[in-house]
Order: structure tokens, then sequence, then C-alpha cells
């Protein structure tokens, strides 16, 4: 185990209380890794079955959206994938991104006493406007039932200090309500909500749809979104679709549903401006 890590993560204890209500949960415990999402994508490919649950004290390549790279100390956040091999629709699993983030913001709201995250479409969680939680979503597509989602979270716990230039101000659950709960408890119960989340996503989508409602931190406010084109949109956000996309009812008049966006800023709003 790394030196120095005061909150070291246990693969057993982890699993014992993930699984409490079915041993679907096959977790691993790295010091480190480039990244999990790439470790679990291979090991999906090598025909490992769902339920692989792979963490790491550290990555030295972490991502994030489109490139993003994603750093954090040795033994101060929670960085982990999931390997899961959905037996719906393709065009149905990218429901898997709002169901890890409502199973993030679940697991804080259960565990911590720092507040109500919300969710900035389509994969960052908030807290008092700083960026607390980012998701990864990554997925192959292949015959029969050979496809599978690589689902990768990286959550803030312990850490106190970030990295200078940031787009988005970071916070943590130490920061946020002055201490944290032990990472092998929290892994455990985001573990469990995840498993809750992802059976919604397929089955219950109007009311995981109704979940995210509660947490959109986009809802009602006005946005400018660069398109994957290029191109830069304006206008006021008005929560998802059926399909998961975010409906933006844009200045120049037309609405449109962002299916991905390069980037998403929120305008005219004192403590968000620029997020």
């Amino acid at each position: 185990m790394e030196p120095g890590i005061a909150d070291p993560l246990d693969a057993r204890t982890i699993s014992v209380a993930a699984n409490r209500e079915d041993s679907f949960w096959r977790v691993e415990v790295l010091e480190r890794t480039e990244s999990t999402n790439t470790l679990c994508l291979e090991r999906a490919a090598q025909g490992e079955a769902a339920g692989l649950a792979v963490f790491a004290e550290e990555q030295s390549a972490g991502r994030g959206r489109r490139g993003n790279s994603w750093q954090a100390p040795p033994g101060s956040a929670l960085l982990f994938s999931i390997l899961l091999r959905p037996f719906h629709p393709p065009a149905q699993w990218h429901r898997l991104t709002l169901a890890a983030a409502i199973a993030v913001c679940r697991s804080v709201e259960e565990i911590s006493t720092c507040g109500s995250p919300q969710i900035k479409w389509p994969n960052d969680i908030l807290l008092d406007s700083c960026k607390l939680a980012g998701i990864l979503l990554e997925s192959t597509v292949t015959a029969g039932a050979g496809g599978c989602v690589v689902i990768g979270i990286g959550l803030n716990v312990h850490a106190r200090s970030f990295p200078p230039g940031l787009r988005i101000p970071a916070t943590s659950l130490a920061l946020a309500s002055g201490h944290a709960p032990s990472r092998n408890e929290i892994a455990s119960l985001l573990l469990s909500h995840l498993r809750r989340s992802i059976d919604e996503a397929f089955e219950n989508w109007l009311g995981l749809r109704t979940s995210f409602a509660k947490r959109d931190v986009l809802a009602g406010r006005r946005i400018e979104t660069e398109l994957p084109d290029g191109a830069i949109v304006t206008g006021t956000a008005s929560g998802i679709d059926d399909s998961g996309g975010l409906i933006l009812h844009t200045d120049a008049g037309p609405q449109i549903v962002l299916r991905e966006a390069a980037r998403i800023t929120m305008l005219g709003h004192p403590d968000m401006d620029g997020i």
C-alpha cells in the first residue's frame, strides 16, 4: 500500500458491505494504474463478466470527458470504474451516466453532512458551485452480447487543496463538511446505490428522470454551449428529454436537444458564471 495513506481502500471490506443484497460486485483495489477505465475496457475485451469494480489509490493517466485529465493525490479521492454488460439496446446506454450521477448524489446525501449535491448535465457533480465528482462513460458495441459499458467515477474525499487554473473550482467532502467518512464506507455505499440506479435507468426511467430533475443545476438557467462542430449557442436549459438529452430553448428561437456538448457554461449567475 502507498505509504502515507491514512484511509487505505480494502477490497474485502468494500465487497462485503456492497454485496449484502446479492453478490454482483467483484471488487479489486490497486495501488496505482494508468486508468481504471482503460483497465476495465481491456478486461472486458478479454471476456470479463459484468460486475467488476476496480478501485485505484492513484491513477497516472486518469481522464474525463473529451480527453480532459483527472488528477488526485494518492489516497485523496475515490477513483474507480465498473464494468457492465447491459442487455438493453445501446441507444439507451447513455442513461447510465445520469444513473451514476444520481448514485453519487444519493451516497453523499446519505453519508455526509455537506448538503445536497447537484448535477451539471451530463457528468459533473457540484457542491456549493464547486466540482465534487466527475463521471466518464465509455462503451463498446459488438454483435451478440459482447458489448460493454464502463463507468468511471472520481469523487474528491480528503483533498483540501487543488491545482490552480481549474476550469471549474473543485471541492471535497472534507472541505465541505470539515471531515470525511471512511473511503471504504463511501465506496461500498456507492456500489449499492449504483446497483439500484442502474436498474432504474432501464426499469424506471421516469423515476430516475424525476430524481435528476430535483438535482438539475442547469434547469431554467441561461447557458452557453459549444457544440461538437464548434458552433456556439446560447439559450435556456429546460431539463432532459425522454432519451436523456438536454433541452435547450435557444436565443435564436428554435428548441434543440443536446446529445453531447464540448462545453457548457452557465451565464448570469454570480456563483456559477463561467462554470
